[in-house]
């Protein structure tokens, strides 16, 4: 699994590093829950190992997973050993507001993007969400939409 790191955090609310549009909706999507079995699936068609080292290098991101990244296409997803979950981050005050507001704003935008129209609905729900809590079981069911689409 992957975490975001605190310079991770900082750089949703930022925006300041020169990341590519892709990078930077994979950072949204790493919110320490998804495997990287998950990230492929959610980001198909993609680079994802070049763009998850790019973010590790940067220090926007670190892995539970003893494996390296560059190592994961040689390797069968299958023989790697499942990583302990990681603690939740406990951000607060104004970075954590403007943490749940980016995650929304990426959220709905990917799930438009990759769902169309149909997604409405679930896109009012992710921006209705008034905390992380509320946000994450939303992207609960971002995910699983996602997943039944492909």
């Amino acid at each position: 699994m992957y975490k975001r790191t605190q310079a991770g955090a900082d750089e949703m609310v930022t925006r300041k590093a020169p990341l590519s549009i892709p990078v930077r909706r994979l950072l949204g999507l790493i919110v320490g829950k998804l495997t990287h079995e998950e990230l492929e699936q959610l980001i198909r068609g993609s680079d994802l190992n070049r763009m998850l080292n790019e973010l590790i290098q940067r220090g926007f991101v670190e892995s539970d997973d003893p494996l390296p990244v560059l190592a994961t296409s040689a390797q069968p997803a299958s023989n790697r050993p499942e990583p302990a979950a990681p603690a939740p981050a406990t951000v607060s005050g104004p970075a954590a507001v403007q943490s749940v507001l980016s995650t929304k704003r990426l959220a709905v935008r990917f799930l438009l993007d990759h769902v169309g129209p149909t997604g409405e609905s679930l896109a009012l729900r992710v921006e209705r969400a008034t905390d992380a809590a509320q946000l994450e079981q939303e992207l609960i069911e971002v995910r699983r939409v996602l997943f039944e689409r492909r």
